[in-house]
């Protein structure tokens, strides 16, 4: 067991073939934090680019995904303070001594978390990530937290436990539930790390299984699904769809049958405020009526962003 530093700051990276954007990752922790790459046996060059840089500690080995990633990473750490950037994600300048100055001030609160940007491969900002206050009953409707930008005490995972393994797109909304009403989580109004959008991200390139999971953390950890999460599920599918090539002309009639399944599983589901489901429905119908197609969020969260698409107006 190592040993723990109260005053040290660890981040954990895991990362699979991840040559394209782990250099940015590495050199934006900094500062005197900590970090340990955890690394699944990738062959494209990442190790090659963990052996040349200073001040990271890095282990290779086959793992059981993302999860087990964070957790290695943690429990390898000395850190008092524990933070998590996936590879294609990064820090903001100054996150470090941000987060630092926050627990020293508050040594009551469990975690932090700040707010973060949407970039593109090219590191220019997209969007602002629609952070939010602490608020745990607010926390079942949408994820408003932006997970590079979450810190937590080495308290909270000796007490709640570490990220559910079994989990591969929704680790960390499933976490933050398990807080909410528990831990003593606390909002910092400063931009602290940089969320990169880009077709190999795992959220895009597979959103449905994504929104599944989603769906199913929620019925675990709630006992229920806010309507917006189903609205998002069907968009997904009909996404899928449309990507695959399997509607042609108007899409009303596979529209129809995406509302038969939203319907369905409204039904089966404990979904919350049934009025905006119903409404959203109405809006999908009308428009593919008119020959319009509104599956096309542009972003991975669905309950902060797809709302937008699903009440009519264009992202």
């Amino acid at each position: 067991m190592p040993r723990r530093d109260p005053t040290t700051l660890s981040v954990a990276t895991p990362a699979k073939e991840a040559a394209a954007f782990l250099p940015d990752c590495i050199a934006s922790v900094r500062d005197g934090a900590e970090h340990w790459v955890v690394d699944a046996a990738s062959t494209d060059g990442t190790l090659d680019i963990l052996r040349a840089a200073r001040g990271v500690r890095w282990v290779s080995e086959p793992d059981r995904g993302q999860a087990d990633g964070v957790n290695k990473g943690w429990r390898l750490s000395s850190g008092d303070i524990l933070g998590w950037v996936n590879a294609d994600d990064a820090l903001e300048d100054g996150a470090v001594p941000a987060v630092r100055s926050f627990f020293a001030e508050h040594p009551e609160a469990d975690a932090v978390y700040g707010d973060a940007v949407f970039v593109d491969e090219s590191n220019r900002t997209v969007a602002p990530y629609p952070a939010e206050k602490w608020r745990p009953s607010r926390l079942r409707r949408i994820c408003f937290i932006p997970q590079p930008a979450m810190f937590l005490r080495r308290r909270v995972p000796e007490r709640f436990g570490f990220l559910d393994e079994g989990l591969h797109h929704a680790m960390d909304y499933d976490y933050w539930l398990r807080l909410a009403g528990h831990a003593d989580v606390r909002y910092l109004p400063q931009v602290l790390a940089r969320f990169r959008l880009h077709p190999g991200m795992k959220t895009i390139a597979r959103r449905r299984e994504a929104h599944e999971e989603i769906v199913n953390v929620l019925e675990t950890r709630t006992g229920r699904v806010d309507a917006g999460w189903i609205l998002g599920l069907a968009s997904a599918r009909a996404d899928e769809e449309v990507e695959r090539g399997a509607l042609e002309g108007t899409p009303c009639p596979y529209l129809e049958r995406v509302l038969s399944e939203v319907r369905r599983e409204s039904m089966r589901r404990s979904v919350r405020r049934r009025w905006w489901l119903r409404a959203g429905t109405l809006i999908w119908r009308r428009r593919a009526r008119r020959g319009e197609w509104p599956f096309r969020p542009r972003f991975p969260y669905p309950a902060a962003l797809a709302g937008r698409v699903f009440w009519g107006r264009r992202m």
